[in-house]
């Protein structure tokens, strides 16, 4: 899949790439050696400079590890035809297979936070939840929350 070059093994790509997707998987950099950190930080372009692993993690964590996916989905650096383009062809490739169902769970856990903060603020102050456009006589409408799959659940 891989091809050697003068400063990486067709081998070493394999571990990036391996890497990634695990990433990907894990929705998360945790999993980031030092060797796919070079990588990212040399050979990718276009991501800022921030020292160390742990520093490009962190930048990339929680909520902003779909910037870091961005980048390969939509690239806009010359990265993709360089000779070392075999890999970053490839994540790039991976990325945006995944990018719509990573997305759509990242929205649906802002959105599940959301609800879960709302039943947790009615339940402390002694409210019941019922549609904006319903009279007091309504009864309390139950929320609801989505899985990362796409399934929506409902709180009692």
């Amino acid at each position: 899949m891989f091809k050697d070059d003068e400063s990486w093994s067709a081998k070493e790509k394999e571990k990036v790439y391996r890497n990634f997707l695990a990433s990907l998987k894990n929705r998360s950099l945790d999993n980031m050696t030092e060797k796919v950190y070079l990588w990212y930080h040399c050979y990718a372009g276009g991501f800022i400079a921030h020292y160390n692993r742990q520093g490009f993690a962190s930048t990339y964590s929680g909520e902003a590890f779909l910037e870091f996916l961005q980048h390969w989905v939509n690239p806009k650096h010359a990265w993709l035809i360089d000779k070392r383009s075999d890999l970053n062809h490839a994540i790039s490739q991976a990325a945006k297979a995944e990018y719509d169902t990573i997305v759509r769970e990242f929205e649906n856990r802002r959105l599940n936070a959301k609800l879960n903060m709302l039943r947790a603020l009615a339940d402390e102050l002694g409210y019941k939840v019922i549609p904006k456009d319903a009279d007091d006589s309504t009864p309390e409408t139950p929320l609801y929350g989505v899985e990362a799959n796409g399934q929506v659940w409902l709180i009692g």
